[in-house]
């Protein structure tokens, strides 16, 4: 699992992420020529974003063989600088706490609505998620798993992992909800 957070080094420093870009991009490249399983967590939405910028940067990611992405909205919890700043400088939009999931957009970014985000963030998950891997990304999990406990046969647990892995991904990436009509 590794936290990718952001391909450009401006952005990560601006939310106080204490990540150096060009490492995690050699670990991602150094994971991939391993063959090894990876989880990656990444934000979209940054102050400074565009419709053009997180296109861009997300068709970077998808060229990575990452087996699950978790791609969130930058959310601003209470209580932080992130908060503070965000409120101050943009405003928050959004009062009903259950849309503070990482998957709404709940403040008012300086360049992409409510509506435009959520259009992005479909975008980002069918372009991480190609249909084409669908299916790869949990036989990957298994053949991985087999090898190194030493059995290459399926069984219950191993399904039931699987299973739990294909859950998980849907709950997470498919299953976004409409956004508010208030724009």
């Amino acid at each position: 699992m590794i936290g990718i957070e952001g391909l450009r080094q401006e952005q990560v420093d601006s939310v106080s992420k204490n990540i150096d870009v060009d490492r995690t991009v050699d670990v991602l490249r150094r994971l991939q020529e391993k063959h090894a399983f990876i989880i990656g967590n990444y934000m979209i939405g940054f102050e400074t974003d565009t419709e053009e910028d997180i296109k861009k940067y997300i068709s970077i990611l998808s060229d990575f063989s990452i087996d699950i992405t978790q791609i969130c909205i930058l959310t601003p919890f209470p209580k932080t600088p992130l908060w503070d700043h965000i409120k101050s400088n943009y405003g928050l939009i959004e009062n009903e706490w259950s849309k503070w999931d990482t998957k709404h957009l709940v403040w008012n970014h300086p360049n992409i609505s409510q509506q435009k985000m959520h259009d992005l963030l479909r975008w980002c998950f069918k372009t991480a998620y190609p249909k084409s891997r669908f299916f790869q990304t949990p036989l990957k999990f298994y053949k991985l798993h087999s090898q190194r406990k030493g059995f290459h046969g399926i069984g219950f647990s191993k399904i039931k992992t699987i299973g739990k892995i294909f859950k998980d991904f849907c709950i997470s990436n498919l299953t976004l909800e409409e956004p508010p009509n208030k724009i």
